[in-house]
């Protein structure tokens, strides 16, 4: 069985159509959808902002000079 150049042409085509949907299918239950990311964002961001509160009461009550606390919790330095 010999194929011509144009039906050789026409099947690797076919072939590579078939392959690309396939691993599309199965790559995209892989993915995080936009709305998932920015939900995802939104509640480390909430979880972020609880820790800051936890640690900067933590400052407030511990037992260290004033001017101490006081510069901890005016520091808005990021390094």
């Amino acid at each position: 069985m010999t194929f011509t150049p144009a039906e050789a042409l026409l099947s690797t085509l076919l072939v590579t159509v078939i392959t690309a949907a396939v691993v599309r299918a199965w790559d995209a239950r892989k993915f995080v959808t936009c709305d998932e990311c920015k939900a995802r964002h939104e509640a480390d961001k909430e979880a972020v902002r609880i820790v800051y509160r936890m640690v900067r009461a933590l400052i407030v009550h511990s037992d260290m000079p004033k001017e101490e606390k006081e510069k901890i919790l005016n520091d808005r330095s990021v390094e």
